[in-house]
């Protein structure tokens, strides 16, 4: 083989190699990244609290440091805060293993009200103060409209 062939070659044998590795590591990043879901059980007062669960189906571990629980209303492009439920202040420093659960429960005094009576507060949303994140995440938990 002539050298221009070789290098021609050995060139396009390193551009497909790079590529496929950086493809990987950009599919290992994205496997790995935090996601975090949730779900509810409301009951009615005087049977039971209501529990809102937080689910961490990813391989890494998630510390919050701090919760609200909100009801939202959206405006265009802004959202409005219409009240808050902060048991402890909102101050919990909890951690949720991978690929496990954490319950927020709601009874007695930190009991709120759902239903068709609080259309007019919006749905309900969960933000999250995730320690080692810059910005809060926040989850939709409740729609009443639905």
């Amino acid at each position: 083989m002539t050298q221009p062939l070789l290098s021609m070659i050995l060139a396009i044998w390193a551009a497909v190699v790079s590529t496929a590795l950086a493809c990987i590591k950009i599919w290992e990043v994205w496997r790995e990244r935090l996601r975090l879901s949730t779900s509810y059980e409301f009951a009615a007062p005087g049977h039971g609290g209501n529990k809102i669960i937080i689910e961490n189906p990813s391989n890494t571990p998630v510390m919050v440091s701090y919760w609200e629980l909100l009801w939202m209303k959206r405006h265009h492009v802004t959202r409005e805060t219409t009240g808050g439920e902060f048991p402890n202040e909102g101050y919990c420093y909890i951690t949720i293993p991978a690929h496990e659960r954490h319950v927020l429960a709601f009874d007695g005094e930190d009991y709120f009200e759902w239903g068709v009576s609080t259309i007019r507060k919006g749905k309900l949303y969960l933000r999250l103060h995730i320690v080692g994140r810059r910005a809060p995440l926040t989850l939709k938990i409740y729609d009443p409209r639905r």
